[in-house]
């Protein structure tokens, strides 16, 4: 029996009995803290209780070597009712797993518990109980602090504690031979008992030592323990002995350094608990519900390191609660004590309560006790609409979050996502579900992946990118899954430095058909692959390999070309490695130098003396991608390239490149990147590489990319002060070093100019690095100047200033515009005679990059003048048609024309031969004439540039009142600012009027058809009328950038905003293209290797949506349904699609396919064969059984039978006359018939007689748009309907013949007629 059990649990459950009022305050008191606490005690008597049966006697013998004992009240530490309840609680909850057995354990008692003064401890067996508790006959509870023992074979345990040696204890050592000794077991149970140390039996002696004294002194420790076996030894004598925890280095002994810590608890349930941790231990602390753990800085903590006195004090945790209507967040209540009450927000309207994150839903004002911070989002009733395969609809409403059970049947979402009937859904919005005509299908994936011989196992094997196995719901599809590597690098065994590739072929069915990765399969044609009729169509991975099927790719360490470096010395290890296609069927059996030198004079690609590094470059480029043969599975990123070369150069390999005298360089390995380099790609070509092994090289060279800067001057207005202003004019560049300078003059300047040109700069002629002049930039412009300057690194800050030399009698006005359709995107525009930019490289074997520009322009006008410029807004560009006319006052002014000095000069007595004047760009005006003390002068646009809006007007005249009687009287400018300041400028006689063509705007909207996984972000670039250049002109205003990235994070759109449909007084076409998706950069023709990339334009109420689609490269069709004018797409129509034979017999197991055009008059046939014939049909199209089919669609049809009704109306022939029944309805009540009449229908609109000449009513033809008719009316038979607001006229025509229809088309053609007519006058 254990009477131990019952005698503790029943002395605790009387003192909860007898204390439960006291407890029910602390409980509360405590909150969560103070759950599961354990009351229960070990006793310490070292007795096992056993109670003497018959077992124990022979012939009343009492033979049990066992003492008889039963725990009583003597044999525990504490007794409950001897203590405070609540400090004992105070103290239990600060132990780390909340026991009363814990708090006896740590001796953190003394001062604190009443302990049993009657306690009874067995002291004769040593290693009993004691090892686990600080027990000792007549000394009790080893504590800090505690009085040494001076008894006979007592020893007193030392610690240096918080700096001071201190005793923790005492225990009765045993003699053996005269040698007093202790285990080492009770040893560590003595120290471990009162502090926290790594003192163990295993590291006593060696890491852990005890020196003693028998003098009681505390800093005097003469002697050392030894050891005997597991005992420690304290030699002989009697006398009490002292024994302080040291370490030790050599013979030097040093006290173990312990400190306390103090766990405070004021602010939790109150009191402190204290722990002596050794110097440099972690302690972690308990964990408090509710509550955590803060430093002296108030940094929370759930560990300490001890290496000085510390204590911790508990906070009590902050609970927050935040509302979420909708996903956003509504409300939120911070800071709240846990453990305490919680009144729930009110539900805003609509929804109807708040579900936590528990998953329960509590209506308003509903209250709880918080256990912790919590989430509560508002749901309110949804939708779940059934679709049923009879074409019927059934809803049912549902809570938000709730489950919902499917009824019987099969069934799927919007998504595709197939259901079994009775399956749990859980419902969080509206949703649809689809009945589905039968039960889905599973679909199987198996790599099937196997080394092939002759190669090394890959580092990694490949696996399938999703999950093994689809469900796909009947009539649903299903995009098939690709592998995680299309090829497969493999190492060939017997040859180093040289690999094959496998690869993925796709998937081939259990038909034997091969299905490609992203295709788009229906529920039908999945069915047809399940060959054995289980409901599972397995796809196996097809993997195809031939040594001469890998290609390995190089780049040449001098990066030229050169017909006798062939060895592998002149090259780079391999840097890349993929599978080259189509050559399958010339490969044969084997390999050979045979095959070698065939397949060369086939497919090689070499430098010869007509071809260049960039021309065969492009050659091998588009392999990747390629239909035909041969076809590179993957294209190496240049990125990828630089990365391998640059561990090449890293690890003591050397690379150079041919500088412009054919020297060679050694490449900086800080250049090898994109912006320093370019690859070329020259040679592609069959090799023997030994061992048996033949395969594919690619080899490539580095070109070097340069910076090159084109810099513009306009000369613009007045042309005689032009012709002066070229004169000594040069433009001086200069980059951030200093150490390169361009000087840019209109003609080769003479020695004598040159050094006036030093001499205004304060150079030497040594600085200079060139002297350039203008290059042919093919615009005829002979004002339009364009030179080019070179040696620009990439981000290279210059700085490029013009210096116009002075004219005499003149003004002049200084802009400047930076165009840049780079990604760096540094186009701007400003005033002045200096701009900043930053180099942007490109390749130097490039035929004609869009190079960075720096545009300068400069008006030139008479001193006593006004020129008049008109530009367009968006570009500062000069625009011409304008006309425009000058008041003063309400007075006309009128000008003529001075061709000497360029000037339209004023004529003070009106008689001028010109009021009004064309601009082409610029206007000079003499001032000579004017006065503007006769009042402000207005400009007035009379006609703006074609393509533009026009502008208000603009009046100058004098801005400043100098004398102080109120009118301005000098400082002349635009007095009608706040009107047309957002047009026009003024600067020391320019007026620059801007005008502004419509702004539309832009949106680029990204559409992928692939599976989620594979959609990267997309590099869109924005053109204008085809050029990149011009669309960044055109956006430098703005701040826009042309060349934008679309993410799924933005929805795949981006749009531009304002932009003009006019720019530089020409209309704009506005497209994209894509540069880049994820990592692969478009081919030279702007297509890509791996995708297909279809643009769409569509004009909208909102401006210009380009679309451009994105779909995985592999054989597909894509299918435009136009109506028979061209102009409208057509939705709905239905096509058929199968392989057949050269006779046009459908192939042996071929899916037929069947596709049906969208909103957008669009479908696409995915999945298709290479170099297979197709039967496309179109489904439901009307066929002529006698006769040749003139229509196949009954719209285009339709239209048809319009346009005969309107030509007989237009030439007076048409006219319906056709004997009818006649019903009629009465104040829409009832309808009854009413007999026989005619029904006659002209240009003159209805008439209706009959009933015995009791009826005749007319209805005009712009009575109505249109006519309601019908065919087999309620069963009745066709009928036209005609009348007014009191009666309505049913008529059952007679004859035979389909007369509704042609009726219905003349009613609506003969009203548009009337309303034309009308119209008109």
């Amino acid at each position: 029996m254990h009477k131990t059990d019952k005698t503790g649990n029943k002395r605790i459950w009387l003192f909860v009995a007898l204390g439960v009022l006291l407890l029910l305050s602390v409980f509360r008191a405590l909150g969560s803290v103070t759950e599961a606490l354990a009351l229960e005690q070990q006793p310490r008597c070292g007795m096992t209780e056993h109670l003497h049966t018959e077992s124990c006697y022979i012939n009343d013998v009492l033979v049990c070597r066992q003492k008889a004992h039963t725990h009583s009240d003597s044999c525990y530490p504490l007794l409950l009712a001897d203590n405070d309840i609540n400090q004992l609680l105070t103290q239990i909850a600060s132990t780390r797993d909340r026991s009363l057995e814990s708090l006896l354990r740590s001796g953190n008692v003394r001062g604190i518990l009443v302990l049993n003064k009657d306690l009874r401890v067995q002291t004769t067996q040593e290693d009993n109980a004691e090892a686990d508790y600080p027990w000792i006959g007549g000394v009790g509870l080893l504590a800090v602090n505690d009085t040494p023992s001076t008894a006979s074979n007592a020893i007193n345990f030392y610690i240096r504690l918080d700096g001071n040696i201190t005793c923790i204890g005492s225990k009765t050592l045993t003699t053996s031979r005269n040698i007093r000794q202790l285990s080492k077991t009770n040893v560590v149970s003595a120290y471990t008992a009162v502090v926290e140390a790594s003192l163990t039996t295993g590291n006593l002696q060696s890491s852990y030592y005890l020196r003693y004294n028998t003098t009681g002194s505390t800093t005097s420790f003469s002697s050392t323990a030894g050891a005997s076996g597991s005992n420690l030894t304290f030699g002989n004598g009697s006398s009490a002995r002292y024994a302080l925890l040291t370490s030790r280095s050599g013979n030097t002994y040093t006290p173990i350094d312990f400190y306390t810590l103090t766990l405070d608890y004021s602010a939790a349930v109150g009191g402190s608990s204290f722990y002596y941790v050794e110097s440099g231990l972690g302690y972690t602390l308990p964990t408090l519900n509710g509550y955590h753990w803060e430093d002296g800085d108030g940094n929370t903590v759930t560990t300490v390191t001890i290496t000085r006195p510390t204590t911790v004090y508990a906070r009590p945790d902050a609970c927050t609660v935040i509302y979420y209507v909708d996903g956003m967040e509504y409300a939120r209540d911070e800071n709240l004590r846990p453990n305490t009450a919680y009144t729930l927000r009110d539900v805003p309207d609509g929804w109807e309560g708040w579900r936590g994150d528990d998953g329960t839903v509590r209506k308003t004002g509903t209250q709880m006790t918080l256990t912790g911070s919590m989430t509560f989002h508002a749901v309110k009733y949804v939708t779940v609409t059934f679709r049923h395969l009879d074409g019927s609809t059934s809803t049912q409403q549902v809570l938000q979050g709730d489950q919902l059970t499917l009824p019987g049947g099969y069934w799927s979402d919007e998504a595709g996502t197939a259901y079994t009937g009775g399956s749990a859904v859980t419902i969080n919005g509206d949703a649809t579900f689809i009945q589905t005509s039968g039960p889905p299908l599973t679909v199987t994936y198996t790599v099937n992946w196997a080394t092939p011989s002759g190669l090394n196992a890959p580092a990694t094997i490949p696996n399938i990118v999703g999950a093994s196995s689809y469900t796909v719901a009947a009539d649903g599809s299903h995009m098939v899954s690709r592998v995680s590597g299309r090829t497969v690098t493999c190492a060939f065994t017997n040859v180093t430095n040289r690999y094959g590739s496998v690869y993925f072929a796709g998937w081939q069915t259990e038909t034997g058909e091969i299905i490609l990765p992203d295709a788009q399969l229906t529920w039908d044609e999945l069915k047809l692959y399940d060959a054995d009729n289980d409901g599972v169509t397995s796809l196996t991975g097809l993997w195809k390999y031939h040594m001469l099927q890998s290609v390995n790719f190089f780049v040449k360490l001098n990066s030229a070309h050169s017909s006798g470096e062939t060895g592998s010395e002149y090259y780079t290890p391999v840097i890349f490695t993929t599978y080259v296609g189509g050559i399958d069927s010339e490969i044969g059996s084997g390999a050979s130098s045979g095959y070698v030198n065939a397949l060369n004079e086939k497919y090689a690609v070499e430098m010869t003396a007509d071809t260049t590094y960039l021309v065969n470059d492009r050659l091998i480029r588009a392999m990747f991608g390629s239909d035909t043969a041969p076809w590179l599975a993957e294209l190496p990123h240049d990125n990828d390239i630089f990365q391998q070369l640059k561990a090449y150069v890293q690890d003591g390999g050397q690379l150079s490149v041919p500088n412009e005298a054919g020297e060679f360089v050694t490449v900086d390995v800080n250049d090898l990147n994109e912006y320093g380099y370019a690859i070329r790609w020259y040679a592609f070509k069959a090799c023997s590489d030994g061992g048996n092994v033949y395969d594919w090289h690619v080899d490539g060279v580095l070109v070097r990319k340069e910076g090159r800067v084109h810099t513009t001057k306009t000369f613009s207005g007045n042309e005689t002060l032009i012709h002066q202003a070229r004169d000594g004019f040069f433009i001086h560049a200069v980059n951030e070093a200093q150490d390169t300078r361009y000087i840019m003059t209109i003609t080769d300047p003479t020695d004598d100019e040159r050094a006036a040109i030093l001499d205004r700069l304060g150079l030497s002629a040594s600085q200079i690095t060139g002297w350039l002049t203008p290059i042919d930039d093919g615009d005829g412009n002979d004002n339009t100047l364009l030179w080019e300057f070179r040696d620009v690194e990439y981000d290279e800050a210059w700085v490029i200033t013009e210096y116009p030399p002075q004219v005499a009698e003149s003004a002049d006005y200084a802009e400047w515009v930076v165009v840049d359709s780079s990604a760096s995107n540094q186009s701007a525009s400003g005033i002045g005679g200096t701009v900043e930019i930053r180099g942007v490289t490109h390749a130097t074997d490039l035929e004609d990059p869009e190079w960075l520009r720096a545009e300068f322009n400069n008006i030139y006008f008479r001193g006593n003048s006004l020129m008049l410029k008109k530009e367009d807004a968006a570009t500062g560009q000069a625009l011409s048609g304008a006309r425009f006319q000058l008041y003063q006052g309400d007075t006309l002014m009128t000008f003529d024309y001075d061709a000497d000095t360029g000037l339209y000069v004023f004529d003070s007595h009106g008689n001028g031969s010109i009021d009004t004047l064309v601009c082409d760009g610029y206007t000079n005006l003499s001032t000579s004439g004017f006065a503007y003390d006769m009042g402000d002068i207005t400009v007035r646009e009379v006609t703006a540039p074609e393509g533009y809006g026009a502008v208000g007007d603009v009046t100058i005249g004098y801005t400043q009142d100098t004398d102080g009687d109120g009118v301005p009287d000098s400082a002349i400018g635009i007095t009608n600012s706040a009107d047309s300041g957002a047009y026009a400028r003024y600067d020391s006689g320019l007026l620059v009027i801007r005008n502004s063509s419509a702004p539309t705007r832009v949106t680029a909207v990204k559409r992928w058809n692939c599976a989620d996984s594979e959609r990267e972000d997309v590099v869109m670039q924005l053109l204008a009328n085809g050029s990149a250049n011009t669309a960044a002109a055109i956006l430098q205003s703005s701040g826009q950038s042309a060349t934008v990235t679309l993410t799924a994070v933005d929805g795949w759109v981006y749009t531009w905003y304002d932009l003009p449909v006019y720019a530089n007084g020409a209309p704009v076409t506005w497209t994209i293209r894509e540069l880049r998706v994820g990592s692969e950069n478009c081919k030279s023709d702007y297509s890509f290797p791996n995708w297909i990339v279809t643009y769409r334009s569509q004009t909208t109420a909102d401006g210009l949506v380009l679309t451009a689609e994105n779909t995985p490269k592999r054989p597909m069709l894509y299918l435009d349904k136009w109506d028979m004018t061209g102009r409208q797409r057509l939705a709905g129509a239905i096509f058929s699609l199968i392989p057949v034979d050269d006779d046009g017999v459908p192939l042996s197991g071929a899916v037929s396919k069947t596709a049906v055009t969208g909103t957008d008059g669009s479908l696409r046939f995915d999945n298709l064969r290479h170099n297979t014939r197709y039967r496309l049909t179109e489904l439901g199209a009307l066929e002529c059984e006698n006769a040749e089919t003139k229509f196949t669609h009954v719209p285009d049809w339709y239209a048809w039978e319009r346009a005969c009704v309107r030509e007989e109306l237009e030439q007076g022939s048409y006219l319906l006359d056709a004997p009818v029944s006649i019903c009629v309805m009465v104040n829409f009540r009832q309808i009854c018939r009413v007999g026989e009449g005619r029904l006659r229908h002209d240009v003159n609109g209805f008439r209706l007689t009959g009933c015995g000449g009791k009826l005749d009513f007319t209805q005009k033809p712009e009575t109505s748009y249109s006519l309601y008719a019908d065919y087999f009316w309620y069963e009745l038979g066709d009928m036209i309907c005609i009348g007014d607001r009191d009666v309505l006229y049913y008529c059952f025509p007679q004859g035979k013949g389909d007369v509704v229809a042609k009726t219905r088309l003349a009613a609506e053609e003969l009203y548009k007629l009337k309303r034309a007519a009308k119209a008109r006058g």
